[in-house]
C-alpha cells in the first residue's frame, strides 16, 4: 500500500481504504461519505488488467481467494474473473470463499496445486 501511496503522491493524489470488513452498511456508509469529489477503482478494468497480465506472462491457473461474496465490489471481481476465464480458454479460475476456516483454505488450495500440476499458477487474493 506504501508504495502505492508514494506513487498516487508523485502526481498529486491521495490514497483512501476503505474497509467494509464485508458488510452491505458500512459500504453504503463509504460510499455516501467518498460520493462527493472522489476517484474510486474501476473494479472491472482493473481485474482485466490483472488477469491479462497473467496470461501475458503464460500463467495458465488462478486460484482466487474470497471473503464472503456479498457487497458489490467482490461480487464484480469474481465475475469479472469467471467471465475472463471463459473468454480466455487458456485461463483456468478456480474461486475459493473464505469461512471461518484456514483449514479449509488450505485443503482446498493444495487440491489446487495438484489438480493443476505443470501449469503456472497464481493466487489472487480478491479480499483487500
Amino acid at each position: 500500500m506504501q508504495g502505492i501511496e508514494s506513487e498516487r503522491k508523485k502526481e498529486g493524489y491521495m490514497l483512501m481504504v476503505c474497509n467494509t470488513d464485508n458488510q452491505m452498511e458500512q459500504q453504503k456508509k463509504y460510499l455516501d461519505l467518498l460520493q462527493a469529489d472522489s476517484v474510486g477503482l474501476d473494479n472491472a478494468e482493473a481485474i482485466q488488467r490483472g488477469c491479462q497480465h497473467l496470461l501475458d506472462q503464460r500463467y495458465e491457473s488462478l486460484f482466487v481467494v474470497t471473503q464472503s461474496l456479498n457487497i458489490a465490489p467482490g461480487i464484480e471481481r469474481v465475475e469479472v474473473l469467471r467471465q475472463f476465464s471463459i473468454k480466455n480458454k487458456g485461463m483456468n479460475c478456480e474461486v475459493f470463499e473464505l469461512q471461518d476456516s484456514s483449514e479449509m483454505l488450505i485443503l482446498a488450495l493444495n487440491k489446487f496445486i495438484r489438480e493443476n500440476r505443470g501449469h503456472k499458477k497464481a493466487i489472487f487474493p480478491s479480499t483487500l
